[in-house]
């Protein structure tokens, strides 16, 4: 899934969309035992400049993190997006308060329908009798698990967690996202529904209605499109966000190579 990065500054100062300066500033990591999130996490624990906390959603996944990642447990925090509470103060995790700023890397992860796989495999001999591919990648259908669908996880997740980050103060927030939020015939809007359409699916488009939230939010943001590379470029680019000065009028990227076209508004 091609990456977009939304950056935004929930600070009422002009043209200011990221910060840099002090040593061991605290920035919190959502999603961190995602792939991208996980790297993003990782990368902040590695830089002498910054105090990184990752949320993650399961104590399994913490455990995995603090072995991957190899950070304390005073650097994971377990909780569900998806259940917390911006209006009561027993909604808010422990261990984010001091943050200056976000890193939103929640998504909503498909799981593939085994019995989709069986019968795309029974249908290899067929197909290629027929001059067909053996396989066909949209045979395959996909599911979410109960409560992460999109539009709880990639909608309203994304914005509790905007909401979350204005009430404690966060001045920086970075919003990991998608391309393709404004094309409703992308093949990722069918993942999570039935041949006839219905189900949790629409990924693309959630994500896409968050991202038009946080311009609601935000006086001054910055997209960068980032529509080629790895998700260690992406991890690294994302990084490079927060550790750099970023204004609306230049950016600098290097080491990555490669430099997307920019909007502002």
């Amino acid at each position: 899934m091609t990456k977009i990065l939304i950056l935004f500054s929930l600070a009422a100062v002009p043209l200011v969309c990221g910060f840099a300066g002090d040593l061991g500033r605290k920035v919190v990591v959502t999603g961190a035992a995602g792939r991208t999130g996980k790297l993003v996490f990782s990368l902040l624990t590695e830089s002498p400049e910054f105090d990184a906390v990752g949320l993650v959603r399961t104590e399994k996944s913490a455990k995995r993190v603090m072995k991957e990642v190899k950070c304390g447990l005073d650097h994971v925090i377990v909780s569900d997006v998806t259940q917390l509470s911006s209006n009561a103060e027993n909604g808010i995790p422990r261990g984010l308060n001091g943050a200056e700023a976000m890193i939103i890397c929640t998504s909503a992860v498909p799981y593939i329908s085994k019995l989709s796989v069986i019968k795309a495999m029974m249908n290899i001999p067929v197909n290629v009798l027929s001059g067909k591919k053996a396989l066909n990648p949209r045979d395959f259908r996909f599911r979410f698990r109960p409560d992460q669908y999109p539009e709880k996880v990639d909608y309203l997740g994304q914005v509790t967690q905007i909401d979350l980050a204005k009430k404690l103060g966060i001045r920086h927030v970075v919003v990991v996202s998608s391309m393709g939020g404004t094309n409703s015939e992308n093949f990722l809007n069918s993942i999570g529904k039935d041949k006839n359409g219905d189900g949790n699916g629409d990924i693309l488009l959630w994500k896409r209605k968050a991202e038009r939230y946080l311009t609601e939010v935000s006086a001054h943001c910055l997209m960068l499109p980032c529509e080629a590379g790895t998700k260690m470029i992406h991890a690294e680019r994302i990084c490079l966000a927060v550790l750099k000065r970023i204004d609306c009028h230049s950016i600098e990227w290097a080491p990555v190579h490669y430099h997307p076209p920019w909007w502002t508004c």
